[in-house]
This record gives structure tokens, C-alpha cells and sequence, in this order.
């Protein structure tokens, strides 16, 4: 049977109006960052290829989007004149997944994936999707938020990050060294709002209860027994085998476990 993998690439937009130097240590600090820190969510790491691209394999499609949000986070912390392009493509890797890194991997899902990173030249939006089953919602909302990001501009990326970061003008006001009816404006002129709706939309239209196949096809890519495995649940051999046979979903406590990530013990 077929296994359609997470596959996530991201190329910088306008590499050649940057220094080189500046591209690929901002790249290098990026997925160095998501790999460290969001490394539940990754299958294999995400992994700087061309110089201005990096591509790795997450486990679920709700695990691609949170990355791509906390790149969007990281970039406008620490590089916000750095601005990417994604591909979230569902996907068939032929060779064996390398948990070490996303080189000398093979498969017709990375070589789609590719082609749709690289086809299209600037018209290409900030955000291309390939799914194996619809998603209704996914493509508009994505649409949306590239809209709204597009509206932000590098020079305010601290005022943004500091107005998401502290939903209280006055709070905000104070880090900003500014009056709370500016910063009030700020918020509104910026659309923070919005994209905090927006943001749970999108985390609505992604994430779905994991199911048992999922659960085993997850204990199988991270190499682990299922003692091992239930051991990090808190679940007994049985109770595991059980519900790894099971096409239902899972109980949401556990689907909630699961969706936050699972790493190697």
C-alpha cells in the first residue's frame, strides 16, 4: 500500500535582491530553530538544499502549517526581510524516510513538489497545495492569510510581533513606548485581529483525529516498540495493539497528544 507522505518546500521570494551571505545564514538559523524546536512535528528535517530553498516531511498535513506559521514568526523576529514561498504537497516517497536529514530521498511526491517550487516564476503565490483528499476550506483561507501577509511590511514586523504577541493595548503600548489609542489603531490598520481568526480557521481546517493505522504508521517512522511506545501514552500493550487495529478515530485526549508531537525517547 501506497504511503503519502507530508512533503513541505519553501524558496525565498527575490533571493537575488539579497546578499547570498544573508539568504543562507537566515535559511541556516530558520530551519535550524524548526528543527530544534518543533521537532515532534517533523518526519524528516527540514533541510537548506539550493542555497535559497529548504524541504523536509512532517508527519500530518496540521503539523506542515504549524511549521510554516512558526517560520513566518521566526523570520519576522529575526529576518523580516526575508520573505518565503510554500508548497504543502501530499505525496509517495519511494526510498526509505532519512530521519537524519531530507537528502537522497526519492519518490514521484518530492519530484511534484519540486516542480511546483520552481514552475511559475514570480507569479506563483505564496502558498501552493496538493492534497490527496479536498479540503474545501484549505486553499481559500491560505489565500487569505497570503493576503494578509503580503499587507505587512518588514519595517513593522516588531510592532506586529509585539502586537501579537501581548493582546493588551496597554501592555503593548508600554513595550512599544507609544499611547494606547495609537497602538489601538496599530492593531486595527495592521489587521492583527483578523489574523488571529484567520490562524484558527486555518488550525480548524487542518487538524483531524488520528486514527490507528495513523498511530502505528507513526510508532513504525519514529523506529520505536510498542512498549516503548505505550509507555509514552501511558497506554498498556493491549490497550495500544488494540486501537492501532481500530480504523476509528482515536479518543480526543489522545489525538491531542499526538497533534502536539511525538519525538524519539
Amino acid at each position: 500500500m501506497q504511503i503519502f507522505r507530508n512533503i513541505l518546500m519553501a524558496d525565498v521570494v527575490g533571493s537575488g535582491t539579497h546578499p547570498s551571505t544573508d539568504v543562507q545564514k537566515a535559511l541556516a538559523n530558520l530551519v535550524t530553530h524548526l528543527n530544534q524546536h518543533q521537532a515532534g512535528l517533523i518526519l524528516s528535517p527540514l533541510t537548506v538544499t539550493l542555497g535559497d530553498e529548504f524541504q523536509g516531511v512532517t508527519h500530518r498535513l496540521s503539523h506542515s502549517l504549524s511549521l510554516i506559521l512558526s517560520a513566518e514568526e521566526f523570520l519576522r523576529r529575526h529576518s523580516p526581510e526575508i520573505v518565503l514561498r510554500y508548497v504543502l504537497y501530499e505525496g509517495v516517497i519511494e526510498t526509505s524516510i532519512n530521519r537524519r536529514t531530507s537528502y537522497g530521498m526519492l519518490g514521484p511526491g518530492l519530484t511534484a513538489a519540486r516542480d511546483m517550487l520552481t514552475s511559475g516564476g514570480s507569479r506563483r503565490p505564496k502558498f501552493q497545495l496538493h492534497l490527496q483528499e479536498a479540503n474545501v476550506f484549505l486553499p481559500d483561507l491560505l489565500t487569505l492569510l497570503a493576503t494578509l501577509l503580503d499587507g505587512w511590511s518588514a519595517k513593522d514586523a516588531s510592532i506586529i510581533q509585539t502586537l501579537l504577541d501581548e493582546p493588551d493595548d496597554s501592555l503593548a503600548a508600554e513595550k512599544l513606548h507609544r499611547d494606547r489609542t495609537a497602538v489601538y489603531r496599530r492593531r486595527h490598520t495592521l489587521r492583527i485581529t483578523d489574523y488571529r481568526c484567520l490562524i484558527r480557521l486555518l488550525k480548524n481546517a487542518t487538524t483531524r483525529p488520528w486514527t490507528g493505522p495513523e498511530l502505528r504508521q507513526l510508532r513504525q517512522d519514529l523506529e520505536i516498540t510498542q512498549k516503548d511506545l505505550g509507555q509514552i501514552l501511558n497506554l498498556s500493550p493491549t490497550r495500544l495493539s488494540n486501537l492501532e487495529r481500530s480504523p476509528d478515530p482515536l479518543p480526543a485526549e489522545l489525538s491531542s497528544i499526538l497533534e502536539k508531537g511525538l519525538t524519539k525517547p
